[in-house]
């Protein structure tokens, strides 16, 4: 029996594609897996503190809450897909409910926040917007972000993102925002912290202090963002479509061969 080593090529090409096809459907059915994201807050204000969390999940709201002289609510959502993940805290909202000038300052802080899989360097930026209802020509407010990339801790600051300070562009009007600057970015933009991203699972943490005058309120808008950046590594379903199409181009190749007679 003579040996074709053309059929012999094109058995074996088959199996290799049916085995690739096998491993392609587990590479989509198991996405890179995520840690757990839990969700933390923390507000100081008149020698009180109040802290709560969500005990995981992606999203935490506070609720009306009392502490001193002012109310406030907390509201925080997160994200998390293969290109990074996001602390997003969607509304602090304050109101001095007093007779006096006051200062309160809340925090929100995520853990278990992950990289994504196909990069080995993360930028992280942040973002903030405010108004302000008043009667006073200046609500002065500060805030920072930080990354903490081997503690995971719940406000963690092993890498700082930046910080910003500002105070209400339009002073004078019933209501008014605020205008954000910081050091080498000008407008609503943090400088940028890059790290590099190891194996483990890191926090994500912001905080804003705001001082109101008697009967002012505010609200801002933080977003704190992980992004990839730098050297990407293949994804596994980036290495099995590439085989794939390698293996196409072969069989192609061979059976050409094999109609030309050659």
């Amino acid at each position: 029996m003579r040996f074709d080593s053309c059929s012999w090529i094109l058995g074996c090409a088959r199996r290799a594609l049916a085995v690739l096809a096998v491993l392609a459907v587990f590479s989509l059915a198991n996405p890179s897996a995520f840690a757990s994201i839990t969700l933390y807050y923390s507000v100081s204000a008149d020698s009180s503190t109040q802290t709560g969390n969500n005990g995981g999940g992606m999203s935490l709201s506070s609720g009306s809450n009392t502490i001193g002289n002012f109310t406030y609510t907390v509201t925080e959502n997160a994200t998390n897909h293969p290109a990074g993940s996001t602390l997003t805290t969607d509304t602090f909202s304050v109101n001095n409910t007093s007779a006096t000038t006051d200062s309160i300052t809340i925090a929100a802080s995520g853990i278990g926040f992950t990289a994504g899989s196909n990069t080995n360097i993360m930028n992280v930026s942040y973002t903030i917007t405010g108004n302000a209802a008043f009667s006073s020509s200046t609500d002065p407010a500060s805030t920072n972000s930080w990354a903490d990339q081997t503690g995971n801790a719940p406000f963690g600051t092993t890498t700082p993102v930046g910080a910003l300070s500002g105070v209400v562009s339009t002073p004078g009007s019933p209501v008014g925002a605020y205008q954000f600057s910081g050091t080498g970015v000008a407008g609503a933009y943090s400088p940028i912290a890059t790290f590099v991203r190891g194996t483990s699972p890191f926090s994500l943490s912001q905080s804003i202090t705001v001082t109101l005058s008697a009967g002012d309120s505010a609200s801002f808008v933080i977003t704190t963002a992980a992004s990839p950046s730098g050297v990407s590594v293949p994804e596994p379903s980036s290495m099995v479509i590439a085989g794939l199409g390698a293996l196409g181009l072969i069989g192609y190749g061979l059976r050409r061969r094999k109609a030309l007679g050659t």
